[in-house]
């Protein structure tokens, strides 16, 4: 019998995240020497409040926070409802995120690169680089939102494009706004990408086993009990 989480671990998909986040680290490096501060000047130019509004909303869905709920929300209605699946791709959602967020925050405060709205904006700085704004390269919003896009999409494959395109447009959001350049995004992607491939290739056997036991405890919390 093949193994609950065998789906969730193909070594050709694995394959493919690990190219395609070689694929965005090489085009973050060619962008960070070429069109990297034009396009952000042009995409600040771009007028067009209604846009500008839904890239707002995206950017909120992208935040740590919103989607730590999120995941949250799903293993504990996981666990409630005896949804073994469901409580597992939220552990492995949670594992995901606080991966790639673990990485970015190293790759941050490593980096120092200035974000496109501060003084001396693009440079990289010395360490230490504590101070606002210090923190551009790479994207968070990118890289979580992508690292949860491959581990849920693992287990519900047809959610993948729904997933992917959210983590799209979290992305795209963060340059149009001016929170990060073009290169920030896709490095980011590249960082949650290679999480995603780490956490989906370990994690699921973990919580597909913590899924049975939970559902197992209540399981026996429900089961009459015989009468002597």
């Amino acid at each position: 019998m093949p193994s609950p989480t065998a789906e969730w671990t193909i070594p050709d998909q694995d394959r493919r995240l690990v190219l395609c986040a070689a694929l965005c680290a090489v085009a973050a490096a060619l962008l960070m020497v070429t069109w990297d501060r034009g396009l952000s000047a042009s995409v600040l130019a771009w007028e067009a409040p209604l846009a500008r509004l839904l890239f707002t909303k995206a950017t909120w869905l992208g935040d740590w926070r919103v989607e730590a709920a999120a995941l949250l929300l799903a293993v504990a209605g996981g666990g409630l409802l005896g949804r073994s699946r469901f409580f597992a791709a939220g552990l492995c959602g949670v594992g995901g995120l606080f991966t790639a967020g673990l990485l970015t925050q190293l790759l941050k405060y490593t980096s120092c690169r200035v974000r496109p709205l501060f003084p001396e904006a693009g440079t990289f700085q010395l360490l230490p680089c504590y101070q606002e704004g210090m923190d551009s390269f790479p994207s968070g919003h990118a890289s979580q939102a992508f690292a949860i896009a491959v581990v849920v999409a693992a287990a519900y494959p047809r959610l993948a494009l729904p997933l992917y395109g959210l983590a799209a447009a979290i992305g795209v959001s963060r340059v149009v706004l001016g929170a990060h350049y073009a290169s920030d995004v896709l490095a980011g992607i590249a960082v949650g990408l290679l999480a995603g491939a780490l956490c989906r290739r370990h994690l699921p056997r973990l919580a597909v086993g913590l899924a049975a036991w939970r559902l197992g405890q209540r399981s026996a919390l429900e089961r009459p009990s015989s009468s002597p």
